[in-house]
C-alpha cells in the first residue's frame, strides 16, 4: 500500500530533526510502502525493520547543524530502542535560490554529501558540480543506525 498517512509521518519526522521547519522549502520520504494503519513513527518502528530516507531542501544555513549525542536524543533514541534494526538517513541541502528545489528533491537519492568532493550530476551533456548546477550553499547528511556506532555520522559539506 502507498501510505495514506505519509504526510503525517513526514511531519512527525521533521519535527524530531534539528532543522528550522519554517525554513524548509520541500521535504519528502524516499519510497515507502506501508499499511495504511501505520500513521506514526512509533507504530512504524514497532512493526518492522525500516530504513527511512528523508530529503529536505531549505533556506536555513546548515553549518550549525549538530546531533551531539544521538543515543540520548529523544528522536534518534526511538530508532535505537526499536525492536528491529531501524535506520534513518537524512539529506538536507541549503539552496541559494528556491527555484531549484524540485530538481534537488528529485535527484537527492543520487546526491551524497559525505565525501571530500561535491557530488556531480549529468547536466547539458556533461558531469558538473551539483552545488553549481542547483545553487546549493551547503548540505548535511545524517545517518543513524541504532545497531552500532559505525552506522552513525553527520557529514557537512560547503
Amino acid at each position: 500500500y502507498r501510505a495514506c498517512h505519509e504526510p503525517y509521518l513526514l511531519q512527525e519526522i521533521l519535527n524530531g530533526l534539528p532543522f528550522d521547519n519554517s525554513a524548509i522549502i520541500e521535504s519528502s520520504i524516499g519510497e515507502m510502502y506501508l499499511d495504511p494503519s501505520i500513521d506514526t513513527l512509533d507504530k512504524l518502528l514497532a512493526s518492522q525493520d525500516v530504513y527511512i530516507c528523508v530529503y529536505i531542501t531549505t533556506t536555513e544555513d546548515l553549518s550549525g547543524i549538530t546531533v551531539d549525542d544521538p543515543d540520548n536524543d529523544p528522536f534518534f533514541k526511538k530508532f535505537k530502542d526499536s525492536p528491529y534494526n531501524s535506520r534513518i538517513t537524512v539529506k538536507a541541502a541549503c539552496l541559494r535560490d528556491k527555484s531549484s528545489s524540485g530538481q534537488v528533491i528529485y535527484k537527492m537519492n543520487e546526491l551524497y554529501f559525505t565525501g571530500d568532493d561535491h557530488p556531480e550530476v549529468y547536466y547539458n551533456n556533461e558531469y558538473r558540480d551539483a552545488f553549481e548546477v542547483y545553487g546549493i550553499k551547503n548540505a548535511v547528511e545524517i545517518k543513524y543506525s541504532g545497531e552500532n556506532d559505525t552506522g552513525r555520522y553527520i557529514s557537512f559539506m560547503e
